[in-house]
């Protein structure tokens, strides 16, 4: 019995690892993962109904990682979604962002993460790190709830926050709608005052419309293309174009997937601003994040 346990454990972890790649993998081809009539479309429909239920009772955990600038100086955090899945165990960030788009419980979930942000920022200030940015990762699909800048506003006045504080890091895991309402929602959210930066910033079409089609405060560059400047002279060519298009608009430059001394020095002198990744450190926990500010940066009254 215990060998036939351990068996079907293998085949369910299996199961699992295959499912998550063929989800990650449609996510970006935009296939509905949750009407797949196969064992991928079981899975993604059981995660979705535990996703729903772990959203409601907090089930989920934010992670948080630094960002430097030029200097060395922290000067702000990425939040990053985390599910320890009491089955499955982790479940791959990409993965929780796929299945919510797909079912519709981006919603339920940009909220969570908005408010659970929100309030991490404000225990951080009552430590003396206001000078602190906090960036919160906004999916197109979030973009159409014509209530998300009313609630940004609350959340960032019920935790007594300046709107400065806080960065919306706009992804594009699917397409921004190209309509009014969006429009209207964008503009409502430069309103509150909140920084809006782009996501996977690259050379093409969608990237620089968007630039040009609201008010962007930063623009991160595609970890693609960060993640192989020191091998590939094309990529080092589209960052230093990206880092000039930006300084040419005042717009803060960010590198993420910076792994090495070598490649932060590289895309330093390419022109980008601001840079993240496991060179400086991996996500940490909320406290573990205090003892890395400790270490990094004054504290300001």
């Amino acid at each position: 019995m215990r060998r036939a346990e351990a068996l079907r454990l293998i085949r369910e972890q299996s199961a699992f690892h295959d499912a998550t790649q063929t989800i990650i993998s449609s996510g970006h081809k935009r296939q509905q993962i949750v009407t797949r009539e196969d064992k991928v479309g079981m899975i993604a429909r059981e995660l979705v109904l535990d996703l729903k239920q772990a959203v409601k009772q907090d089930e989920l955990t934010l992670s948080y990682q630094p960002k430097h600038d030029a200097g060395g100086a922290i000067i702000g955090v990425e939040a990053l979604i985390r599910w320890q899945h009491p089955r499955y165990g982790f479940v791959s960030p990409l993965m929780i962002i796929t299945l919510a788009e797909d079912s519709g419980v981006i919603h339920s979930l940009g909220r969570w993460v908005i408010e659970q942000s929100c309030a991490c920022k404000s225990r951080w200030n009552k430590l003396g790190y206001k000078n602190l940015s906090m960036a919160v990762n906004v999916s197109p699909i979030q973009l159409t709830d014509k209530d998300l800048p009313n609630f940004i506003n609350n959340c960032i006045g019920n935790n007594g926050l300046l709107a400065s504080e806080l960065e919306l890091e706009i992804t594009e895991s699917s397409e921004i709608p190209d309509d009014e309402l969006t429009d209207f929602i964008l503009d409502k959210l430069s309103a509150t005052g909140v920084k809006l930066a782009m996501d996977d910033f690259g050379m093409g079409y969608s990237s620089l419309l968007h630039m040009r089609r609201f008010q962007v405060a930063a623009i991160k560059i595609d970890g693609s293309i960060t993640r192989e400047v020191l091998t590939n002279q094309m990529n080092a060519d589209i960052v230093r174009t990206i880092a000039s298009l930006g300084k040419s608009q005042g717009v803060q430059v960010v590198a993420e997937y910076v792994e090495t001394l070598e490649q932060r020095q590289a895309l330093s002198n390419m022109g980008c601003d601001v840079f993240q990744g496991y060179y400086h450190s991996p996500p940490l926990n909320e406290t573990d994040c205090v003892a890395y500010f400790l270490t990094h940066q004054k504290k300001v009254d």
